[in-house]
């Protein structure tokens, strides 16, 4: 089977000032090969300043790496001209770690929710589009009334269902959740957790879903993938990798995770 996503020998490197003015070339990603099914849900997980984050922008295109590619059902992102890569853009969405950072603060619900619709074509009528915004908003679990309000009406949770609202509008194939529950309590998280698991059920929809947070990975995660400064360092089922570790370095992340059970998510 293709892969959804295929990421192949991905590099980026960044310049900082140096000594003496001279300007360095530190590593964020160094060859990093991964890849993606549809329908699947692959952790990755890794300490603060792994790389997590520099991957999922590169994942979706969204950065320039230094070298490597990046394969969306079997296409290079970077070899698109702009015009074919917006259209493919419907194909695969992003979810951040702050809702309420990510949302327009001036802008409603309904009107943040329907944003993404502009890259189908043709594009939905007036009517069509608030359909498909009552549809979506549906699946998320929120009230048709949340169109007319703005986001700092809503919970953090409720602002995180926003955010998977908008990327799953257009039907993606994948989306890109980067600590999309971190800054939230444990009782939320497992309620979008669960939320996930759910689309993903529903929809179809294949997640990239990154996290610091082993325990939140090992409860929603098909596959794993543990990266540790630029390199993933070891990958594998997610009931093979956390019940038996192969690498140091998953081993000393496993030991050093507190102990957290994610409540169920209540009626």
């Amino acid at each position: 089977m293709t892969p959804l996503l295929d990421i192949r020998n991905l590099s980026r490197d960044y310049a900082r000032p140096g000594f003496f003015g001279k300007r360095e070339r530190v590593s964020a990603l160094r060859n990093v090969d991964l890849s993606l099914q549809p329908g699947e849900i692959l952790g990755l997980v890794g300490e603060s300043g792994s790389g997590k984050s520099t991957l999922a922008r590169l994942a979706m295109a969204l950065d320039d790496p230094s070298g490597g590619e990046v394969l969306f059902e079997g296409e290079n992102l970077f070899a698109l001209p702009a015009q074919a890569l917006r259209q493919r853009r419907r194909h695969f969405q992003m979810v951040f770690q702050d809702p309420f950072g990510s949302l327009d603060p001036r802008h409603r619900v309904g009107r943040i929710v329907a944003e993404p619709l502009h890259l189908l074509s043709p594009r939905p009528s007036t009517a069509e589009a608030k359909t498909e915004v009552a549809r979506i908003l549906e699946a998320v679990g929120l009230p048709q009334d949340a169109v007319g309000r703005f986001p700092h009406e809503f919970s953090g949770g409720q602002r995180q269902r926003i955010a998977l609202a908008r990327a799953l509008i257009t039907r993606p194939k994948l989306v890109v959740a980067d600590e999309p529950v971190s800054a939230l309590d444990l009782s939320v998280q497992a309620q979008v957790l669960d939320l996930i698991l759910d689309l993903n059920e529903k929809f179809g929809t294949a997640f990239l879903f990154i996290s610091h947070d082993l325990d939140v990975v090992e409860y929603i995660a098909d596959r794993v993938a543990v990266m540790r400064a630029g390199e993933i360092v070891e990958m594998g089922p997610a009931a093979t990798v956390f019940s038996n570790p192969q690498h140091a370095y998953t081993r000393s992340l496993l030991a050093a995770q507190a102990v957290f059970t994610v409540p169920e998510m209540q009626d």
